[in-house]
């Protein structure tokens, strides 16, 4: 689900029908993307940028969002979650992976 911003309700919906969702800077301003991220498996979730909009804290109102941001959206995420920045990364980047049918021998 790209740049979910949905209710956590409907994040399970998604979740049971099989689709990964895709977090990016709205992760660091609302609560119920908070909360979908802390009942949602890191199995389950990709990160994203959505450029050029939707950056993260601090930059909402001052730039356009650009992937040198995504180390915020991966701290938001392990700070929710409560593990490492470098899970986040290796766990995201294995959704990836898996997402866009990525073979990681050939990478």
């Amino acid at each position: 689900m790209h740049c979910y911003s949905g209710t956590p309700e409907m994040s399970k919906k998604f979740i049971e029908m099989g689709y990964y969702l895709g977090v990016g800077g709205p992760v660091t301003r609302y609560k119920d993307v908070e909360e979908t991220v802390r009942i949602t498996s890191i199995d389950k979730i990709v990160i994203e940028t959505d450029s050029p909009v939707l950056p993260p804290k601090p930059f909402e109102k001052h730039s356009r969002n650009n992937s040198l941001y995504l180390n915020y959206i991966v701290k938001k995420i392990a700070e929710i979650k409560g593990i490492s920045e470098e899970e986040v990364a290796e766990k995201t980047t294995e959704n990836a992976y898996k997402v866009y049918g990525i073979n990681k021998r050939n990478v």
